[in-house]
């Protein structure tokens, strides 16, 4: 489970910066799903590990929640229209 919370965390920061690119904004969409199902592992991986072991999946939770906030506001400012 903690190679799982590294993983997606690395994989929807790593997605957030490439779909801020003009020609690759179909990432930024790919991202907050991604980043839903890693906030999901995350908690799954925090909760499950032993005390002194939950340091990845709260990393996960940290990373997916900021590449969803900003993913999020990214994808609205396209929809609105000022991107």
């Amino acid at each position: 489970m903690k190679a799982a919370c590294i993983v997606f965390g690395t994989l929807c920061l790593i997605f957030f910066v490439i779909g801020c690119i003009p020609c690759f904004g179909w990432l930024a969409f790919l991202n907050l799903f991604l980043s839903l199902v890693g906030i999901i592992v995350g908690i799954c991986g925090a909760t499950t590990l032993p005390q002194g072991k939950k340091g990845p999946g709260i990393a996960c939770i940290i990373m997916c929640s900021i590449s969803l906030i900003f993913g999020g506001l990214r994808v609205l400012l396209v929809f609105v229209g000022y991107l």
